[in-house]
């Protein structure tokens, strides 16, 4: 029906009007069709029902998609470019886009921010999901190892053109994905001079992470590669550390006191095996050599005094809080089938799987002491060189 108007009159009062009953009726007709289609969103910021569905909720909405083909269920949830067979709203979402080309929606902004957003309130979370799959949305299949499952890029317009300047892609690298095996991996790109096209930064994997490029800190100087309480368990490298040495660095340069050297002859260089590496592997444990620390600090304390190993910093004694273990529930996803026949849906729940996973280990407050070897093997050459030169002072005499 198309809006009837009720007509006024050519000036007030000229009697030439609709009479009042049938300006009322036209009324009621116009609103008889508007709450025919019982609308479950506000258009214009006009709120203007509960649930649109049909024929005629297809054609109100006929602007909406290239197709003209739209879809509004009891639940309102409002599908673009769909007809009821070919794709159904599952879950609480609203809005549904459905197509089969490249790219299904796209947010434009002349001005200010074009950005999409993702609120929540009253304790739930506010998520922006990626969701993947072989085969199509009526007979999906399972993903293959290799797949890229999302690709989140930001595009500039550099050159003249819209260009590629960065790229997060998650992608299956399980050899044999199944329900207990789904290793993915995570792959930063970002764009270099010199260069047209994005490269690859950085990559995330369980177990291994690979840097592509100079890993380096965001500040000199400031930050420590791991904490007295959360060692590196090995460090594998082509060549050894740099350690600055520049003069313009230090200052109160001298020999090392002879006191100090008189100490170092009291350190013992001994043989050990680690506790943890022998309860895993008994006496199949490696050897080592070395220093103990306690019994560097020990050999200098007591010829220096109390704290004098700590105080020339060659000892390090570190300590840590206790630490209380957190977990959170690990939470899974299900499809559940409501209504039937034709107007049946599948619905995506969340659910808890009653198991947990450690979000931080719990962790006794304790100590450690360590070495600088460095400059432990420094107090060693100066401890031998002055003995050489003793013995060699003995030998010629002088």
């Amino acid at each position: 029906m198309a809006q009837q108007t009720i007509y006024l009159g050519a000036a007030a009062n000229d009697r030439t009007g609709e009479k009042l009953r049938e300006g009322g009726a036209k009324i009621n007709a116009n609103f008889d069709e508007i709450y025919a289609f019982k609308i479950g969103f506000s258009a214009f910021g006009i709120s203007l029902g509960a649930a649109l569905d049909g024929p005629a909720g297809r054609t109100l909405l006929g602007a909406l998609g290239n197709s003209g083909a739209q879809q509004m269920d009891g639940s309102a949830h409002l599908t673009v470019n769909s007809t009821a067979g070919a794709f159904v709203a599952s879950g609480t979402e609203g809005l549904c886009l459905y197509g089969s080309g490249a790219t299904i929606t796209a947010v434009h902004a002349d001005a200010g921010q074009g950005s999409v957003r993702s609120y929540s309130y009253g304790g739930s979370v506010a998520s922006l999901r990626t969701y993947a799959a072989l085969g199509t949305y009526a007979a999906r299949t399972d993903l293959t190892t290799g797949f890229v499952i999302s690709d989140w890029s930001s595009y500039g317009y550099v050159g003249g053109a819209f260009t590629e300047l960065s790229r997060i892609r998650t992608t299956l690298t399980s050899a044999a994905p199944a329900a207990a095996n789904k290793q993915t991996t995570m792959t930063f790109y970002v764009c270099r001079d010199g260069s047209s096209g994005i490269v690859s930064a950085f990559r995330l994997q369980y177990g291994l992470n690979e840097s592509y490029q100079v890993l380096a800190p965001s500040a000199d100087n400031t930050l420590t590669l791991g904490t007295s309480a959360q060692r590196w368990s090995v460090v594998y490298a082509g060549t050894g550390t740099i350690n600055t040495s520049d003069a313009r660095t230090k200052r109160d340069a001298g020999a090392i006191p002879e006191e100090l050297l008189d100490a170092w002859g009291g350190v013992e260089w001994v043989q050990y095996r680690f506790l943890d590496a022998f309860t895993e592997k008994g006496e199949d444990a490696r050897w080592h050599m070395g220093l103990i620390a306690q019994h560097v600090r020990d050999a200098i304390d007591s010829v220096m005094g109390e704290g004098a190993a700590i105080r020339l910093g060659l000892v390090c004694h570190d300590q840590w809080e206790e630490q209380e273990e957190i977990r959170q529930p690990v939470m899974g996803e299900r499809e559940k089938k409501i209504g039937r026949g034709k107007k049946a849906r599948i619905e995506v729940e969340e659910f808890d799987t009653g198991e947990t996973e450690v979000m931080q280990e719990a962790r006794e407050a304790g100590d450690r002491w360590g070495l600088r070897y460095e400059e432990c093997f420094a107090v060693e050459a100066a401890y031998q060189r002055r003995r050489m030169d003793k013995i060699e002072a003995l030998l010629t005499g002088r």
